[in-house]
């Protein structure tokens, strides 16, 4: 009975680490922004992938080396701020 209990504990953590991994945590962050500039932006969703996609490009050649999370934070800053 212990060891069952045992086990269902280290399962259950092994889940929460693999959940709450960094790389995990990131594409969530990375998709939920995405996801924001996406209902922003009125427009077909191809023509919006391809939008951000050249936002981002013009970013990564300006600002090498960062993850993709912090290129598409200042797009919906940007957006936002521009829609004021």
């Amino acid at each position: 009975m212990v060891l069952g209990i045992v086990v269902a504990l280290l399962a259950g953590i092994a889940v929460l680490a693999w959940y709450h991994r960094p790389t995990a945590r990131a594409a969530r962050t990375l998709r939920r922004l995405e996801s924001r500039y996406f209902r922003k932006v009125y427009m077909p969703r191809h023509l919006a992938e391809e939008a951000l996609e050249r936002h981002i490009a013009r970013l990564r050649h300006r600002h090498p080396g960062h993850d993709p999370v912090w290129y598409v934070a200042p797009v919906l800053s940007d957006l936002d701020r521009d829609r004021r």
